[in-house]
């Protein structure tokens, strides 16, 4: 709760996020919302013919055609540490001495991963979908069981369309708000206040002390 001092306000960091509780795979938040979600995984499509991405499409598109619910995909670029990497090029390069094409390769490699470093560019995207229902009668049971019939429905749409993808664990659920409710880890998003859900924790109170 928040406390008086010097005529100002204090508040714990709790009070400023919009989550009540995170038990098991579900965001309990503060406006009877609850959240769950999963990880989608990435896939290397450059790996892939033309005629396997036509049908990797095909099937995405038929299986969300009927998709009437709302639902967030958020995309969180992480930075990638690629010291051992860059080492294990050296070492490697170090060590060839029969093969000359295979050193030049090795020497390409070493010179694009440094030239990701120096830019800055050494990040991946992480992928979330997250799906949402508001507590009906106070009964979250419930409102959990409809929730997670609902993400298996996503789950099964991703794995025949050869996406790997995994449900999110409670840890997963805590780290993926620490994102949100940490300025220094991840960038806030401006979300219109008269909108029907905000997804994911937002900070507030700050209207009502001005």
């Amino acid at each position: 709760m928040g406390k008086q001092k010097g005529g100002l306000i204090q508040k714990a960091a709790n009070d400023l996020v919009n989550v009540r509780d995170i038990p098991g795979k579900y965001i309990h938040r503060k406006d009877d919302y609850i959240l769950t979600g999963i990880r989608l995984h990435a896939i290397n499509i450059d790996l892939l013919a033309d005629s396997e991405k036509a049908i990797m499409k095909n099937n995405l598109t038929a299986a969300f055609k009927g998709e009437k619910e709302g639902f967030s995909i958020i995309s969180i670029p992480r930075t990638v540490d690629m010291e051992a990497y860059l080492s294990n090029l050296n070492t490697r390069y170090e060590a060839e001495i029969t093969n000359p094409y295979r050193k030049k390769i090795l020497s390409i490699m070493i010179q694009e991963a440094t030239k990701k470093i120096m830019e800055g560019s050494n990040f991946e995207h992480h992928f979330f979908l997250m799906i949402w229902e508001k507590i009906e009668n106070g009964n979250a049971s419930q409102t959990e069981k409809k929730l997670n019939e609902r993400i298996q429905e996503f789950i099964n749409r991703y794995s025949d369309a050869k996406n790997p993808c995994t449900r999110l664990e409670q840890q997963d659920l805590i780290k993926l708000c620490n994102l949100f409710a940490n300025s220094s880890t991840a960038l806030f998003d401006i979300y219109d206040e008269n909108s029907q859900y905000t997804p994911i924790p937002w900070l507030k109170g700050y209207k009502d002390e001005n």
